[in-house]
């Protein structure tokens, strides 16, 4: 692979990876609340997708 085969690959895979980001749904759920807390974040209030957390 030359230079900007490996940029294109890196490329579509950002693309792909935002993609899923936004499809995935964080919703306030307690065990959400709980999970979010153990990794040092504070509790959130309404739904939001991966990528805009």
């Amino acid at each position: 692979m030359n230079n900007g085969n490996i940029t294109q690959a890196k490329m579509a895979q950002f693309d792909r990876e935002m993609k899923r980001l936004n499809s995935e749904k964080l919703k306030p759920l307690p065990d959400t609340q709980e999970k979010l807390g153990k990794l040092g974040f504070g509790p959130i209030k309404d739904a939001l997708t991966g990528q805009n957390f």
